[in-house]
């Protein structure tokens, strides 16, 4: 049986790259669930690889700053892995407006932790985060994973909450 495989995010910049990169080096069935916010550009990203019409995706427009629903978890069906990607972007949106930043990024990841409880058969889930954690980078450093955080903006500061539930969780969990 083929693996199968959530991506949150997975019509954004990074994301439809990495959907991009599994259809071409897996055999794995695909499930986008994204939001189609402003980072998404709808799904053009999806149809430029050429993957919007592919049988081996399926694509979700949900917004995980709220419980995933029980239609939207039934539609999903059983996964081995979540690439948790979804968020809100950039820094100066986020100092205009920091709430969709917390809501998303650290809220969400919440709600796609709780989700990842329920599957039985998970191997993985992954979160993607930012170097913006740790705040900017003197010449010739390069920051390691564990690190301090340095947050210096809603963006950074909301990914870094985000690192750290996905880090309870999978010690509590």
């Amino acid at each position: 049986m083929k693996d199968k495989i959530l991506i949150t995010g997975g019509c954004g910049f990074i994301g439809h790259h990495f959907v991009e990169h599994l259809i071409k080096s897996t055999d794995w069935d695909i499930l986008i669930l994204d939001n189609l916010t402003y980072a998404s550009e709808g799904f053009d990203r999806l149809r430029d690889i050429q993957v919007y019409t592919d049988q081996r995706v399926t694509i979700l427009s949900a917004d995980f700053t709220r419980p995933i629903t029980k239609g939207v978890s039934q539609e999903l069906g059983s996964l081995d892995y979540i690439v948790h990607m979804g968020a809100e972007t950039h820094v100066d949106n986020s100092i205009k407006d920091p709430e969709p930043f917390i809501m998303s990024n650290f809220v969400g990841t919440f709600h796609m932790l709780e989700f990842a409880r329920t599957q039985k058969n998970l191997k993985k889930f992954l979160y993607f985060s930012t170097d913006e954690v740790f705040g900017p980078a003197p010449e010739n450093v390069n920051y390691k994973e564990n690190d301090r955080y340095d947050s210096t903006n809603p963006y950074s500061a909301s990914k870094a909450g985000g690192e750290e539930l996905t880090l309870a969780w999978g010690n509590t969990y």
